[in-house]
């Protein structure tokens, strides 16, 4: 009997192979860029499945990974040669409107809730993911900006309860209000330290919050304005209320002036949490800076993240992600300078860069209130460098441009955002966890002592990039 078939008849669930339905919609993600074959895919039917999966890994000593939205930036979802959990069959959804709370299986993607919530006509809406295929799970694991963060906080921050399968195969159900100091820490841990290093994370509990329709849409600036316009919107926003949100994208979109002919622009993109008119009222020195376009809109947030959330995903096209994290005043003409020298040599089209308007809420916490250190900053920007699946012969120079051009983005910040995990990234452990990575060790090595859960940039990882040049692109391409 092949070990396939003996976990197959352990579980009520089904084992996919290579052919099988299943499995074809596991190993391909959002990230086209990753192509890794496991021998296998779990799809559990329970999370009693989950445990009894995660010892035959161990029992049977193969490699084990998880899988739930497939937005995983580097791939690590997915392995060579061994079993990936797929968690998108635990994705049940169970609202408690009176409490304003839902419960929310981790193999739900954020469409799923939006949907729920909707539906629900309740007007609750959860902390989320902006874009509506990534998984819950990882959103949340690693910290989770939302377009209401700035009101209310990251995505973690609204978590009021984790159910995780530990490497013991235990089904603990953690939180702040936990009685052992053990579950207290896994806790604090799990919940901006990452998936795939404490546990399996199976189940969360959410806050959400009422919402009336919101003020969203866009604003658009020739992007040879940069130099002139960055710098204002660097001043401007730090006067605004939590309530107002200001994200910022650099890239090509179709020109609403030249018959919808693609064009580089700066865009904004605000989102405020309040009355519309209060909304225009806050964002006249934008207006008075002449934009080339305008088009807001009032609506509800999930409204809003059906029609933005697509224009950011990666949808198939190879890609490599880099992320910084900049504190307030950042975004100035020295920094209008290197976006401008980068984005005019971009290399594809479809590349493009994106930021978080952060702070407000966020801040409100201390770096060691949680797991998540980058309370601070007040701007997330990451680069999508985009290019042809089917041209292999393209990716080191979109790669390359995408390197270098972050490196020096990276100059004026001190850190880089987890759930854009970068396999070239230099001194990453620091840049991710700051001063949080020793109480995150200890975790782990109590949590997992044997590294179950290690992999190429776990909390255990002794991997560091190189940097030199030619740049080593090895560590793009892991088992």
């Amino acid at each position: 009997m092949s070990w396939i078939e003996k976990l197959a008849g352990l579980i009520e669930g089904r084992v996919a192979e290579v052919g099988d339905a299943d499995f074809m919609r596991c190993v391909s993600i959002d990230n086209g860029r990753i192509n890794r074959q496991p021998q296998a895919v779990v799809v559990p039917a329970n999370v009693a499945d989950v445990a009894k999966t995660l010892r035959f890994a161990i029992d049977e000593r193969k490699r084990l990974t998880v899988r739930s939205g497939g937005h995983s930036a580097s791939g690590y979802c997915l392995n060579e040669e061994g079993m990936v959990l797929d968690m998108r069959s635990l994705g049940q959804l169970d609202l408690d409107a009176g409490k304003g709370t839902i419960r929310i299986g981790m193999g739900a993607i954020w469409r799923d809730v939006y949907n729920h919530l909707q539906a629900s006509r309740t007007g609750l809406v959860a902390v989320a993911g902006g874009c509506l295929g990534v998984g819950a799970g990882g959103f949340l694991l690693g910290g989770g900006y939302s377009f209401v963060s700035r009101s209310y906080g990251l995505g973690m921050d609204n978590v009021r309860s984790l159910t995780l399968v530990t490497v013991d195969g235990k089904i603990r159900k953690v939180g702040p209000d936990s009685k052992g100091a053990a579950d207290k820490d896994l806790f604090w841990a799990a919940c901006g330290g990452g998936g795939g290093n404490f546990g399996i994370a199976v189940e969360s509990e959410l806050q959400l919050h009422r919402l009336k329709p919101v003020l969203a849409g866009q604003i658009l600036f020739p992007f040879y304005r940069i130099e002139e316009i960055l710098p204002a919107y660097n001043a401007w926003v730090t006067k605004l209320p939590n309530e107002m949100a200001v994200y910022g994208f650099l890239g090509n979109q179709p020109d609403p002036k030249n018959g919808g002919v693609p064009a580089l622009f700066l865009r904004f993109t605000p989102i405020y949490n309040g009355p519309f008119a209060d909304g225009m009222e806050l964002l006249q020195p934008l207006f008075k800076l002449q934009p080339s376009n305008v088009s807001l809109f009032s609506m509800t947030l999930p409204q809003f993240e059906v029609m933005a959330g697509g224009s950011t995903s990666v949808a198939g096209r190879a890609a490599y992600i880099r992320s910084a994290l900049l504190g307030p005043g950042t975004m100035d003409a020295k920094l209008a300078k290197v976006f401008k020298y980068h984005m005019s040599r971009m290399p594809t089209p479809e590349s493009f860069v994106v930021w978080t308007h952060a702070g407000g809420a966020i801040a409100r916490r201390k770096p060691t209130d949680s797991a998540y250190w980058h309370r601070n900053s007040l701007f997330m920007p990451e680069v999508k460098a985009i290019w042809d699946p089917s041209r292999p012969q393209d990716a080191r120079r979109v790669i390359e441009w995408a390197y270098d051009f972050f490196e020096e983005v990276g100059q004026v910040g001190d850190g880089a955002y987890l759930n854009y995990i970068d396999p070239l990234l230099r001194d990453w452990k620091q840049k991710y966890y700051g001063g949080n990575l020793q109480r995150l060790t200890d975790v782990k090595n109590k949590a997992d002592p044997d590294d179950v859960f290690g992999f190429q940039q776990g909390i255990s990882s002794k991997f560091e990039p190189s940097g030199s040049r030619p740049l080593d692109l090895k560590p793009l391409i892991v088992t």
